[in-house]
């Protein structure tokens, strides 16, 4: 009862989101609106790079350009080749934020798509590992350099464009379908609330919750993700699963530090979003567009001299890479886990290149059973001339405790770039972790060279999610 009782208020939820989309979409084109937040998405991107892009991108950075050649493809390119000085580094930001805003607001919105994309390419060659969503930046803006300029979108792109979004959720959804998932029993939804370095105050309240809800919202939450695919593709049922999903980023946003991921995926999620069309109708009042019920004719004559046939093979083309990917990036590992005899599918060389160029590897399984039982955060313990010591992340006075709000201890869009440090560190290549360190030192003794750093220590903490206090911790520089 309680559980019919639960569903009954999300579906109320749903239907109010729609409800006020509906209206807001009268006003103002839903497609418009989706770009525009997609814009504000990439803009949050491009501040928090630009106030560290000496630290990411100069060749005296953490991360220098020889040693960046672990992370890029065997076709790469970047606009961040042309130099490392100050200057050459913010104008390449410059000419970013020029096509982002052109994005937003210019007539020409496929060549600002197009020109964001090359600039979201330079940022991930250049430095994969201080970025967010590239993937997934790079899939939606391919997208948009084929559909028509500041209109609605429709056809064989709209189709490929729901097909490449809702895979995201469903390959997402059967990831976590394996042997001895938290998600098959319940239970996925308390594990995640204990991850203090993702879930804030009010989303650790949510591990709180009785059992039952705690059960329904786990199990509504991965059948959302699984039927996401063929409800976006369905006209009948497409603006109902994206009021749904808006939904749960709107709770997701409020919940969990997952950088600009909800925004984004808000944005991209009403591009699809379609309303019937109005007009005034003689009577006065506004009534539906009557609707043609003959079948037009197609002539075929004229539609292979049109560019149809063109957006029909790019969309076909691009669903197959995306689709090839995702298969052995995310089925196939999910396939052997129920021990099923499983290839990876066989990929020709000249499309990984491609996919790699543009960076549409994309795989979305961060909560994929099983579920991480462990902790983890950084510490860059300094000592400074003039005895001060500091943790060198937030500036605060050197504390090893757990931090209470962990989830925004730093940046979350630098999650990759510390997770990639002390992966560095395990592999063996010290010189990775030594070229933070070195650039960390000869950073602050340029800035500050009235009280110079006297010592410095990179450390992790790693720390049981039921017991978050208790860290052990290791030095790796």
């Amino acid at each position: 009862m309680r559980f019919l009782q639960a569903m009954s208020i999300c579906a109320a939820m749903s239907s109010a989101l729609k409800a006020k989309a509906d209206t807001l979409a009268t006003c103002l084109p839903v497609t418009t609106i989706g770009r525009v937040v997609l814009s504000v998405s990439l803009l949050v991107d491009w501040f928090a790079r630009f106030f560290k892009r000496e630290l990411f991108y100069s060749t005296v950075g953490a991360m220098p350009l020889q040693l960046n050649a672990l992370a890029v493809e065997p076709w790469h390119f970047s606009i961040f080749y042309v130099g490392s000085s100050p200057f050459i580094l913010t104008i390449c930001f410059l000419l970013g934020l020029a096509a982002y805003l052109g994005f937003m607001f210019g007539r020409n919105t496929r060549l600002f798509a197009l020109l964001s994309l090359l600039f979201q390419v330079s940022l991930a060659n250049r430095n994969i590992y201080p970025g967010f969503c590239t993937d997934i930046y790079s899939a939606l803006l391919i997208w948009f350099i084929v559909f028509p300029n500041r209109q609605t979108v429709r056809g064989w792109p709209l189709y490929g464009y729901l097909f490449q979004l809702g895979l995201i959720y469903t390959a997402s959804g059967l990831s976590k379908i394996t042997p001895g998932s938290e998600w098959l029993d319940g239970t996925a939804l308390s594990e995640v609330a204990r991850y203090t370095n993702i879930t804030n105050s009010l989303g650790q309240w949510l591990g709180h919750l009785p059992n039952w809800m705690q059960h329904a919202l786990t199990f509504s939450s991965l059948s959302m993700e699984i039927l996401a695919l063929p409800l976006l593709l369905l006209p009948w049922t497409r603006n109902w699963i994206i009021s749904v999903l808006i939904s749960f980023h709107l709770i997701t946003l409020a919940t969990m530090n997952l950088g600009e991921l909800p925004v984004l995926m808000i944005g991209a999620l009403l591009v699809g979003f379609r309303i019937k069309p109005k007009f005034e109708g003689a009577a006065g009042p506004e009534t539906e567009a009557p609707v043609n019920k003959e079948k037009p004719r197609t002539d075929w004559k004229k539609w292979f001299h049109s560019a149809a046939p063109a957006y029909v093979l790019f969309t076909l083309a691009l669903v197959a890479i995306i689709s090839q990917d995702v298969y052995n990036r995310v089925f196939w590992p999910t396939l052997l886990k129920w021990k099923v005899e499983a290839k990876p599918m066989p990929v020709p060389v000249p499309v990984q290149y491609f996919t790699g160029l543009v960076r549409i590897r994309q795989t979305w399984s961060m909560f994929a059973s099983p579920l991480p039982k462990t902790l983890v955060w950084p510490v860059i313990a300094c000592t400074t001339k003039g005895g001060r010591q500091f943790n060198f992340i937030n500036g605060e006075p050197l504390n090893w405790q757990t931090p209470d709000n962990l989830a925004y201890y730093y940046d979350h869009r630098l999650y990759k770039y510390y997770n990639a440090l002390y992966g560095f560190y395990a592999e063996g290549k010290t010189n990775l972790v030594n070229a933070c360190g070195e650039f960390l030192v000869r950073d602050w003794n340029q800035r500050y060279p009235e009280d110079t750093l006297q010592h410095i220590g990179i450390w992790f903490g790693f720390a049981p999610t039921t017991n978050a206090t208790n860290a052990s911790w290791v030095k790796i520089y």
